[in-house]
């Protein structure tokens, strides 16, 4: 059963020659039928018919989330529908970085992030989305997003991270509230722990975890479950950076987006996976936590840790000397 989406094309209001886009500001419910703009400004473009997204016959116009003209504008819009407590519900969108002239936006300038309010179980936002950064639109990727309707009455939000003149189109909405098939298990993955983390008690450490390609193929993932657990008498300090050092150099370095738990026994990432997608993303990437042994710890190894990645799980291990 579909939860109708209003407006899921942006069709309105329609752009008409000789204008190139139409700029709403919120907060307004009325300037974009079905939608509020929650935030800052976006823009309405029309798309040309080399422009739109391919097997999708209702889309001729999409949304950037920014004001294009306004470096330090993001935008963010929302839009509540229906749906039934306790069923699966399957968003699925279009994206595609800017169609502006520029062929190169800053690092993850056009990133955005989609939440869903409220949701049972596990959180499903803000799940981060980036179109990318070194490819010139219209280059149209399909998205998908399941979650569980916590009421009758669910928001879905679209909301852009980072300040710049370049920002994600989005467009083609549908949400089927059902109970669709699970999606399949990672099986294009592996994990493992390439060393084990030692401290004495009071010390800190770094605990590595690493995920590798099965292949030379490229691997691309947005929100895959990425949830790590420090084993007995450690704790994550909350340090979580990420490091590619496989492929060709320089080796791709950064922080990861992570969140730790009260207890600071879990530390979760909601980093997109991408691994042989570039000379320097080969192989595998591999992620470094800072742990510390609690003072009370007592020497000894243990093995009940885990890193969950997907589908893929397995024991993480440290010593406290």
């Amino acid at each position: 059963m579909a939860a109708d989406i209003t407006n899921p094309a942006f069709a309105q209001p329609a752009v008409e020659p000789p204008s190139e886009f139409i700029t709403v500001s919120g907060p307004d419910r009325r300037t974009i039928p079905g939608w509020r703009v929650a935030r800052g400004k976006v823009q309405i473009l029309p798309l040309k018919e080399n422009q739109r997204p391919h097997g999708d016959g209702r889309v001729a116009q999409a949304v950037r989330l920014k004001e294009g003209s306004n470096p330090e504008g993001i935008g963010e819009i929302c839009q509540e529908i229906r749906t039934t407590p306790g069923s699966k519900v399957t968003l699925t969108w279009f994206e595609s970085p800017d169609i502006t002239i520029a062929s190169r936006s800053a690092t993850n300038e056009q990133s955005y992030s989609v939440a869903v309010q409220p949701a049972m179980g596990d959180s499903v936002g803000p799940v981060t989305f980036y179109p990318g950064d070194d490819v010139r639109g219209p280059h149209w990727k399909a998205r998908r997003l399941d979650f569980t309707a916590a009421a009758e009455v669910t928001t879905i939000e679209f909301s852009t991270l980072i300040q710049g003149m370049q920002g994600p189109l989005i467009t083609g909405l549908n949400a089927t509230d059902g109970s669709p098939m699970p999606p399949p298990p990672v099986t294009d993955l592996r994990v493992r722990q390439p060393d084990s983390a030692e401290a004495a008690p009071g010390q800190t450490a770094k605990l590595n975890v690493e995920i590798a390609a099965q292949t030379d193929a490229p691997v691309e993932k947005d929100g895959v479950r990425q949830v790590f657990t420090a084993p007995t008498g450690f704790d994550f300090t909350g340090g979580a950076s990420y490091g590619y050092y496989f492929g060709t150099p320089p080796h791709p370095t950064g922080n990861l987006n992570a969140t730790l738990s009260p207890d600071g026994r879990t530390i979760t990432v909601t980093d997109r996976i991408a691994i042989n997608t570039s000379p320097q993303t080969q192989h595998a990437v591999t992620y470094t936590f800072g742990v510390q042994a609690t003072r009370d710890a007592l020497p000894g190894t243990h093995t009940d840790g885990s890193a969950t990645v997907g589908s893929r799980s397995i024991p993480l291990t440290a010593t406290i000397r």
